[in-house]
């Protein structure tokens, strides 16, 4: 009996933590076209490895983009809001460069496209297009516009 016990509330314990996971993707994101960015601090065809956070039921109240190269990452976050078609100033962090990375200057995302439209937890697999406005952040490139396309598959939790 005491077995029965201990396995149902292991078993109630393992299934609430499945529950309570959120809803990511993890992929691919391509700078398509590049435009006004100083010295080669983006160039079209770089590829990154990328996870995505969207705003949807079971998540917590932001969207997120990040993007992880060889010498670091760099977020982009944007609370209680989606992306959407105009750009919007989001919040940059990232590690790597040394002593770690902080954006000086503010950073802006715009979504052009989103494929499928509509994102539940039950969605396998979302293509993103869109552009950053000084994707890393930096004083001197706030001109700097970077096209990209993202394509990404639900983790399993």
């Amino acid at each position: 009996m005491l077995k029965a016990i201990l396995f149902a509330a292991g078993l109630t314990a393992l299934l609430a933590g499945q529950a309570s996971a959120e809803t990511r993707f993890r992929g691919s994101l391509v700078f398509t076209d590049v435009k006004n960015c100083p010295g080669g601090s983006a160039e079209v065809g770089w590829d990154f490895r990328s996870e995505f956070h969207p705003r949807v039921r079971g998540n917590g109240d932001f969207t997120a983009l990040s993007l992880v190269h060889q010498f670091g990452a760099i977020g982009n976050r944007i609370n209680g809001k989606n992306f959407t078609s105009t750009y919007q100033t989001v919040t940059k962090g990232g590690v790597g460069w040394g002593d770690g990375y902080v954006p000086t200057k503010k950073g802006s995302i715009l979504l052009l496209s989103q494929q499928p439209k509509s994102i539940s937890p039950s969605t396998q697999s979302i293509t993103l297009t869109g552009k950053f406005k000084n994707i890393w952040g930096d004083a001197g490139a706030e001109q700097c516009e970077v096209t990209f396309r993202g394509v990404y598959v639900q983790l399993v939790n």
